[in-house]
C-alpha cells in the first residue's frame, strides 16, 4: 500500500523465568502480552496494541502518536542477554 504513513511503538521483550517470552508496550500502560517464543509475544502484542488503539479511537480518546491504516511494531530485544554483559 503505497503512501501510507507508519507509527512505530517500542515494545520490550523479556525471557520470563518459565521460559515463556514476555512482551509489552510502555506507552500504552496495560498493554501486556506473553508468547512460547519472541515471534509468539510479538505478534500477540501486536494485536494487543492495534486493539488498544482502536479502543481509544472508539471512545474518542486521546492517542499519543495518530494510527494509520498500516500498523508496525518497533521491536527491542532486551534478553537474553549477551554473555559479554553478563
Amino acid at each position: 500500500m503505497q503512501g501510507q504513513e507508519v507509527c512505530n511503538y517500542t515494545v520490550i521483550l523479556t525471557k520470563e523465568k518459565d521460559g515463556d517470552d514476555h512482551a509489552f508496550c510502555p506507552l500504552f500502560q496495560g498493554c501486556h502480552s506473553q508468547g512460547d517464543t519472541f515471534e509468539e509475544a510479538i505478534a500477540n502484542i501486536t494485536e494487543i496494541v492495534k486493539l488498544y488503539i482502536e479502543i481509544l479511537l472508539m471512545d474518542n480518546q486521546p492517542i499519543f502518536k495518530k494510527m494509520f491504516d498500516k500498523f508496525s511494531v518497533n521491536i527491542i530485544t532486551l534478553s537474553p542477554i549477551p554473555s559479554q554483559l553478563k
